[in-house]
C-alpha cells in the first residue's frame, strides 16, 4: 500500500504522493530520474554519469558529441556527416577549404586570398630554386633538389626524408606496444614507443609504420626522435582520449592492431628500421595491460626476443590502463640483470647490484645488501688535524679540528670526543686541560716540549668511530717566568642563631648559610701566559663554586651556635695558579666566621 510503500527508481509513483522518484537525482533537470533516464544527444549529462552524450559518435575527437558539434576550418569531419569543412569556400577545388590549404605551384589560388601562386615563384632562401623548382624549403639555403644529405634535421635533397644517409638499421627500435586498451577504446587508445639508440637526433619524417595484419601508414609530419630519448605514436595524441598520455604522433584510424597477435613494422624507404612480429608465442601482453620491453634487451635482434618483455606493472593514470609510454622501462621482474642468482620476482631488492639479494651480508654502508628493508648503521669516521701552520713552542695554542670526519652513510656527526692520549716527560696536562674537548674544533696549551699526541672519537648517534690520532711536536720557547698568585683581600661575616630552652640547657640552631666571592683575578704571568687557576680548602663548613676560575664562590654552611657565646670559624683558602710551562705559585685568602648563639 502507498502508506507503507517507499520510492524507488523505476518512473512509477510507488508512495502515491503524486511524484514520480523524487528521491533521486535529475541532473539533466527533464523530470526523469538519472537512474532510469537515457542519454540524448544535447549536450547535456542526461543519466547522471558524468559523461555527456557519451552514447554517440564523435569524429573529431574534440569531446563535443557529433549531433552536437558544428563544422569549424580544421580540416577534420567536425559534425560527423562524411564531409570535411563542407560549409568553407574551396577557391581551387581541391576539396581542402581555403582556410586550411596553402598555395601551391599550379597557377591557382589554392588559399582563397585572391592571389596565385604567390610567394611560391621567389627563391626566397637564395639557393637558386623556388618551390616551383621543387625546393621543399624555401626558408633553407640548404634545401633543395639535389642538395647532399647533411645531419642537420633538415631535407637537404628534398626528397621528403631528413638525414637518411646517416641512417642505420636499428637506430630505432620498438620498446613498448599497447595492444588491447581497456581503459578506452581500441580505436583510441593503442599506441607503440620507439627509443632512439643513438647520440644523434632522428626525423621520422616520411618513414613509414605497417602491421603484419595489413595496415601501413606514412608519417606525414615532422617527428623528431631526439638522441637516447622515446616517443610515443599512436591512434590519438590527446590525453583526454587515448587514457591519459600524450602522444607525440597520430596515426589515427591507418592502424590498428589485431587482438590475437600481430606485429609492427618501422621503416625508412626500404630501410627496415625495426620489426617486433607478436603475433605467435608467449607476448606479455594483456586487455588493458601493455607490454614493455626490458631496458636492458633495448636493440632490433633482442626485442625480438618474447622472454625479454614483460607486462607492465604501473597506471598510464590513476585507474587507467598498466604502461609507461615515453617513460623508461623498469627492469622486467623475472630476468635477473646483475647475476647474483636472484630476480625482481625473486625478492631482489636492487638487481643492479650483485651484492644485494635476500640472505646477502650487509657489507655496504648505505646499502640494504640483505634486501630487508633496513640499512644497517655505518659507523662514522674520525679524522683528527690540526690547523697551526707554524711551529709550535710551549705556551703557544693547539688549534684541533674534526670537521672533515664524516660518515659512509651520510649521516651527520653528532658528537665529538677529543682526548690527550700521551704527553711529553713533566707536562702534567690531562684530557680535561683541553679546551671544550666535546667541540669540534677545541685548543690546548702544551707545557712541555715533545710530542703531544690527541685523539678524537666522532658519533652519529648511533655508532662510535674508531680513535683518530694526530701528533703535535712542540718546542720549548726557551724562556718563562714563575707567575704570582694572588687570592684576594681577607673576609669576615658574623651571624647569629636562634637558641630555645629545654630541660638540659638550650638547643641552638646553626649560622645561616653565607657566599663570598673569592676574588684571584689580581694574579699575574710576567710572561704574559694564561694562568691555570685551582681554588682548594679543607674546611668541612665550606663548598667551593667555579673552584677552577679566577673568580670563585664559597658557601659557609653548617656553622654551629652555642647559647651566649661567639663560635669563632676560621676558613682558610688556598689557591694555585699554573702557567702554561707548569711553573706554580700560590696564596691564600682567610674568611673568619662569628657565630653567636642568642
Amino acid at each position: 500500500a502507498d502508506c507503507v510503500d517507499t520510492e524507488e527508481c523505476d518512473g512509477l509513483d510507488n508512495d502515491g504522493d503524486g511524484d514520480v522518484d523524487e528521491s533521486y537525482s535529475d541532473t539533466d533537470g527533464d523530470g526523469t530520474a538519472d537512474c532510469i533516464d537515457a542519454e540524448d544527444c544535447d549536450g547535456l549529462d542526461n543519466d547522471g554519469d558524468g559523461d555527456i552524450d557519451e552514447d554517440f559518435g564523435d569524429s573529431d575527437g574534440d569531446g563535443t558529441a557529433d549531433c552536437m558539434d558544428s563544422e569549424d576550418c580544421d580540416g577534420l569531419d567536425n559534425d560527423g556527416d562524411g564531409d570535411v569543412d563542407e560549409d568553407f569556400t574551396d577557391t581551387d577545388g581541391d576539396g581542402t577549404a581555403d582556410c586550411v590549404d596553402t598555395e601551391e605551384c599550379d597557377g591557382l589560388d589554392n588559399d582563397g586570398d585572391g592571389d596565385v601562386d604567390e610567394g611560391i615563384t621567389d627563391d626566397a632562401d637564395g639557393d637558386g630554386y623556388t618551390t616551383c623548382d621543387g625546393d621543399c624549403d624555401d626558408s633553407e639555403p640548404s634545401a633543395f633538389p639535389g642538395e647532399t644529405e647533411s645531419e642537420d634535421g633538415v631535407d637537404n635533397d628534398c626528397d621528403d626524408l631528413v638525414d637518411e644517409d646517416f641512417v642505420v638499421s636499428g637506430d630505432l627500435v620498438i620498446t613498448e606496444v599497447h595492444v588491447q586498451p581497456a581503459a578506452v577504446a581500441e580505436t583510441l587508445g593503442e599506441y607503440f614507443e620507439v627509443v632512439n639508440t643513438t647520440a644523434s637526433n632522428r626525423y621520422l619524417d616520411g618513414w613509414s609504420i605497417s602491421t603484419v595484419s595489413g595496415y601501413a601508414h606514412t608519417i606525414e609530419k615532422t617527428v623528431l626522435v631526439p638522441a637516447g630519448e622515446a616517443v610515443v605514436l599512436s591512434r590519438r595524441k590527446s590525453s583526454t582520449l587515448n587514457g591519459g598520455f600524450t602522444g607525440d604522433y597520430e596515426y589515427g584510424t591507418d592502424l590498428l592492431l589485431g587482438n590475437a597477435g600481430d606485429g609492427l613494422r618501422l621503416s625508412m624507404g626500404t630501410l627496415l628500421m625495426d620489426e617486433v612480429d607478436f603475433s605467435s608465442g608467449a607476448w606479455p601482453w594483456s586487455s588493458g595491460v601493455a607490454m614493455e620491453l626490458d631496458p636492458e634487451a633495448t636493440d632490433p635482434t633482442s626485442n625480438d626476443d618474447s622472454s625479454l618483455w614483460c607486462a607492465a606493472t604501473e597506471e598510464i593514470t590513476s585507474g587507467g590502463d598498466l604502461g609507461t609510454p615515453a617513460i623508461v622501462n623498469a627492469y622486467c621482474g623475472h630476468i635477473d640483470h646483475d647475476g647474483d642468482g636472484w630476480t625482481g620476482d625473486d625478492g631482489d631488492c636492487d638487481d643492479d647490484n650483485p651484492l644485494a639479494y635476500p640472505g646477502s651480508t650487509e657489507n655496504e654502508p648505505g646499502v640494504d645488501n640483505d634486501c630487508d628493508g633496513s640499512v644497517e648503521n655505518t659507523p662514522p669516521v674520525a679524522v683528527a688535524e690540526v690547523t697551526n701552520t707554524d711551529t709550535v713552542y710551549t705556551c703557544d695554542t693547539i688549534f684541533l679540528d674534526g670537521t672533515s670526519s664524516s660518515d659512509p652513510d651520510g649521516d651527520p656527526i653528532l658528537g665529538y670526543d677529543w682526548s690527550l692520549e700521551s704527553t711529553p716527560a713533566g707536562s702534567i696536562l690531562v684530557t680535561d686541560d683541553i679546551e671544550d674537548p666535546g667541540d669540534p674544533s677545541p685548543m690546548l696549551v702544551p707545557d712541555e716540549e715533545g710530542t703531544f699526541t690527541l685523539g678524537l672519537i666522532v658519533s652519529d648517534g648511533t655508532d662510535d668511530s674508531s680513535m683518530a690520532t694526530v701528533d703535535v711536536e712542540v718546542i720549548s720557547r726557551g724562556y718563562n717566568s714563575a707567575p704570582t698568585a694572588d687570592a684576594g683581600h681577607d673576609q669576615s661575616y658574623g651571624d647569629s642563631a636562634t637558641c630555645t630552652s629545654t630541660a638540659y640547657g638550650y638547643a641552638c640552631n646553626d649560622c645561616s648559610t653565607v657566599v663570598f666571592v673569592l676574588d684571584g683575578t689580581g694574579s699575574t704571568d710576567a710572561d704574559g701566559d694564561d694562568l691555570i687557576y685551582a681554588w682548594t680548602t679543607p674546611s668541612a663548613y665550606a663548598t667551593l663554586s667555579n673552584d677552577d676560575t679566577d673568580v670563585a664562590t664559597l658557601a659557609v654552611s653548617g656553622v654551629p651556635a652555642t647559647y651566649g657565646t661567639t663560635t669563632t670559624e676560621t676558613i682558610d683558602v688556598d689557591l694555585e695558579v699554573r702557567d702554561c710551562e707548569g711553573e706554580i705559585a700560590t696564596d691564600t685568602v682567610t674568611i673568619t666566621f662569628e657565630c653567636t648563639g642568642t
